[in-house]
């Protein structure tokens, strides 16, 4: 039997077992991907290392900037250097953005943090392709059902997945009390509702026109747009989200073309000349989002509901997760802060 079961292998439930690990505790970690790193994922394109997940991370994110230092892992800043531009349907507007928050970028990508973390953890404790279908309390332990039928017991439960999909993917015997569930239904997933295509060039062409990268389109198929380059320059990468559903239409050649096309009239010919493209539709996956995180966003949603607080199953049941941190709910900074609150919690 398990001293503790960590459900979800992204960066809150490493970084508990992490923690735990620290404090003499060995948790085994289950994820359901063939990969670590939940909604970070970081691919190879020609010399760089890209994002197709979450990437950023600010100053004032104190707790994964200490976690990033204390396993010597690499930043650098996000290039904004130059002008911005705003597209409409009529025109394209170069203007000079006012001040800078000043995000960073990894080095080997977000992705990069979790795959450290496992590597510390070490063999054995994280267990991939592990699909937890189903969760029932007996009288002194908990046990976990895998999508194979193999059930793992465990004393301990922390489910580092975000709420609304393990709402929507796993079955709870007895059921969950109203209020959770309630909770669970009410709190989006973060990138739930995000795609985000990447376009590689043999360099940064468009700093040559004292351009930052940066643009926001009313026009599409990608609505947000930022230089993701290495800082080396050994390649010249731009990523964009696609503006929504809609925007993500068609297979992966049409909306490559409906990409570069906007690329064109954004950067100008040189645009043409990419090598490499790829794009990533986050609701395609149903570890990551849900029917109702589809529904475009206005504001970043309230996070650290208070049912997410709580121990549940004689304090046997946790929560984690970057959905159930107070402060900076939904970033990579609010999954390490669930991951020590909760790690204090079990201890």
């Amino acid at each position: 039997m398990n001293e503790v079961t960590i459900l979800g292998g992204g960066l809150s439930g490493l970084t508990t077992a992490y923690l735990l690990k620290q404090r003499g505790i060995k948790a085994q970690v289950l994820e359901a991907r063939d990969r670590v790193g939940g909604r970070t994922h970081s691919v190879k394109s020609h010399n760089a290392v890209v994002d197709l997940g979450a990437a950023w991370i600010w100053p004032h994110h104190r707790n994964i900037s200490q976690l990033v230092e204390q396993l010597g892992l690499e930043t650098y800043p996000q290039y904004e250097t130059g002008y911005s531009l705003f597209e409409t349907p009529d025109q394209v507007q170069a203007f000079e953005p006012q001040g800078s928050n000043s995000p960073r970028r990894f080095v080997d990508g977000a992705q990069g943090v979790s795959l450290r973390l496992a590597q510390e953890l070490g063999e054995g404790q994280v267990r991939l392709g592990a699909r937890a279908t189903g969760i029932a309390k007996q009288n002194d332990h908990i046990e976990i059902t895998l999508s194979n039928n193999e059930t793992i017991q465990s004393k301990k439960l922390i489910l580092a997945t975000p709420p609304r999909v393990i709402a929507n993917t796993i079955t709870f015997t007895p059921e969950l009390p109203e209020q959770l569930k309630n909770a669970q239904a009410q709190t989006h997933t973060w990138m739930g509702n995000s795609a985000k295509a990447i376009i590689t060039f043999d360099k940064p062409f468009w700093r040559e026109k004292q351009l930052s990268g940066f643009c926001f389109s009313h026009v599409g198929p990608l609505g947000e747009l930022h230089d993701n380059s290495p800082e080396d320059c050994s390649n010249g990468i731009i990523f964009g989200f696609f503006a929504g559903l809609g925007s993500f239409a068609g297979n992966a050649e049409e909306r490559k073309e409906q990409v570069v096309q906007q690329l064109i009239k954004l950067y100008g010919p040189e645009a043409e000349n990419y090598i490499d493209y790829q794009d990533y539709a986050w609701w395609l996956d149903d570890l990551s989002s849900a029917t109702k995180d589809r529904v475009p966003l206005r504001d970043h949603p309230m996070y650290g509901n208070s049912e997410f607080l709580k121990a549940y199953w004689d304090e046997r049941m946790y929560f984690s997760g970057a959905e159930t941190a107070i402060a900076q709910g939904g970033y990579l900074d609010g999954a390490v802060e669930a991951a020590l609150r909760v790690a204090k919690t079990v201890c």
